[in-house]
C-alpha cells in the first residue's frame, strides 16, 4: 500500500491560512458595516457592482454574474432592492424581460458612506494582504 505525499510544505498551508483569516477578517467587517447602514451584505455588493461596473448596461443577468449567484436569485434580488427603494429599473427594448438597473440617491447615499469606510479599512489592512500576497509565492 503507497502512503500519501503531501507535495506542499507546513509553510504553505501556513500562509494560505494566515491569508484567508485576513480575508475572513476584512469580509466580516464588510458584512458588518453593511448591516450598520441596513443593508444586507449581498444588498451592498449588488450596489458596487451596479455602480463600479465598466461594462456597459448592468442587467439582472450581469448583476447574477458579477455576484457569482443564479439569475432568478439576481431577480429576486432587484425585486426587493426595487421595494425598498434602492433600485430603479428601465425596460430595455426589444426585450421586454430585460431591464437595466440603476441605483437611487437613496442608496448612492448608502454606498459612499460604506465606500469610505472600506476604503480606509483597505487602507489600514492593505500592507497586510499585500505581504501575505507576497509570501504566498515563497518557500
Amino acid at each position: 500500500m503507497t502512503s500519501f505525499s503531501d507535495p506542499f510544505p507546513d509553510g504553505d498551508y501556513q500562509r494560505l491560512s494566515e491569508f484567508r483569516y485576513a480575508l475572513r477578517r476584512f469580509l466580516k467587517f464588510s458584512e458588518q458595516a453593511a448591516m450598520s447602514e441596513g443593508l444586507k451584505p449581498l444588498e451592498h455588493q449588488a450596489l458596487l457592482a451596479i455602480r463600479g461596473y465598466q461594462g456597459g448596461t448592468v442587467t439582472i443577468n450581469v448583476l447574477a454574474e458579477r455576484l457569482c449567484i443564479e439569475p432568478q436569485e439576481s431577480r429576486k434580488l432587484v425585486d426587493t432592492m426595487v421595494d425598498y427603494g434602492w433600485l430603479i429599473t428601465e425596460k430595455l427594448p426589444p426585450d421586454p424581460k430585460a431591464v437595466k438597473l440603476s441605483l437611487t440617491e437613496q442608496s448612492i447615499e448608502r454606498l459612499v458612506r460604506l465606500s469610505l469606510a472600506h476604503r480606509r479599512e483597505l487602507q489600514h489592512r492593505g500592507p497586510e494582504f499585500l505581504n501575505l500576497l507576497g509570501s504566498l509565492g515563497s518557500d
